[in-house]
């Protein structure tokens, strides 16, 4: 969406102000939350911060604006009372470049499981590591996990990957997650078992 802007900072500008889910990267939504969260703010300020993300100005030019320029952009907003959600894909395109989505539990091994366990301990370490995460289990094409660079593949999801996206895959793994700990516990309650069974054997 497009407001058109007139004020001393540039005269006739016209601003781009994000007003989707799909529109907003992993980075403005983790800066989002962070200024909600803030308790020293007031929801002017929070308004004028928000408004900061969505739209690329700095909070001077913000405060620069009409009231009725002002009130535009905070109507495209709206979307930011909805929770953010789409339908879960095999594949993304992430600024021009293919990843493949695991999505089955025969095809995580046991490093992606234990990264699972490690950055995803609560809902805060979950939102906060959410690119880390999702760098795990979204591989670029032709890759393997483990081979290929994870800071620089999470660096570009955090900085072009919508959130939208984002948190339906956020939340496919959390689930995902649970599975393999079952899947994981099970495992070795079987080997266990084997074992004692191989102790038995030796023991006649």
């Amino acid at each position: 969406m497009k407001v058109k802007i007139k004020n001393n900072i540039q005269q006739n500008m016209k601003v781009k102000i994000k007003s989707a889910w799909k529109e907003v990267t992993i980075k403005e939504y983790i800066s989002i939350i962070g200024i909600l969260q803030d308790k020293d703010l007031d929801e002017l300020e929070i308004n004028n911060y928000i408004l900061s993300v969505l739209t690329g100005l700095d909070i001077k030019e913000i405060r620069m604006l009409s009231i009725q320029e002002y009130t535009e952009c905070l109507k495209a907003t709206e979307f930011l009372k909805k929770s953010p959600s789409s339908k879960l894909k095999k594949n993304y395109i992430i600024n021009n470049k293919k990843y493949n989505t695991v999505m089955k539990l025969s095809n995580v091994n046991t490093g992606q499981y234990m990264d699972l366990q490690e950055l995803s301990k609560d809902y805060d370490s979950t939102i906060e590591n959410m690119s880390t995460i999702l760098a795990i289990f979204l591989i670029p094409d032709g890759k393997k996990y483990g081979k290929y660079n994870l800071e620089e593949v999470a660096d570009e999801i955090e900085n072009h990957f919508n959130i939208e996206d984002a948190v339906t895959l956020t939340f496919f793994f959390s689930n995902l997650k649970g599975k393999l700990l079952t899947t994981f516990l099970l495992y070795l309650e079987k080997m266990k078992k084997k074992a004692e069974k191989k102790a038995e054997k030796k023991k006649r």
